[in-house]
């Protein structure tokens, strides 16, 4: 589990991926990312009891996070609200077990299903969410803008 302490790390990486991500449909996503208030943020979220925060360690190096809780705008079900992992660590399985454990802990809270949203150019995003089970959900409220693109909700259910 994330502490307070994992707060700086955590928004390190988060403005890390956005760039790697993000930037070539949005450059200026990272213009106004304002790191301190971003790592505040995330050592409150630590701290939260509504949802849970999962860090990737090697020794005392974060490597990655995922950020879950109950679904925003869909009832009875949990959402990953957040997975990044160190660009530089892409593939190498780190966001394979952010992802297992985020699920194994809402499939404890007796949750029938997860969502997430995704941004929907980006293919790579999109296969890793589908090679662990999550598929495009199509129906009503499913996509939704999000600085200029547009973001796509995907579904999965849990054991």
């Amino acid at each position: 589990p994330a502490t307070v302490a994992d707060g700086r790390a955590i928004a390190e990486i988060h403005k890390e991926t956005w760039a790697a991500t993000y930037t070539r449909w949005i450059p200026d996503v990272i213009d106004d990312y304002d790191l301190e208030r971003s790592a505040e943020g995330w050592a409150r979220t630590a701290t939260s009891e509504s949802g849970r925060l999962m860090v990737a360690e090697s020794g005392a190096d974060v490597l990655g996070f995922a950020c879950s809780g109950p679904a925003r705008g869909v009832d009875d079900a949990g959402e990953v609200y957040a997975i990044y992992v160190k660009p530089a660590r892409h593939g190498g399985g780190i966001g394979r077990a952010l992802m297992a454990d985020a699920l194994g802990w809402m499939a404890g809270l007796g949750q029938p299903e997860c969502i997430l949203w995704v941004a929907e150019p980006s293919t790579r995003s999109r296969a890793f969410y589908e090679s662990v089970g999550f598929r495009l959900d199509e129906g009503p409220g499913a996509t939704e803008p999000w600085r200029g693109i547009m973001t796509v909700r995907y579904r999965r259910p849990l054991p």
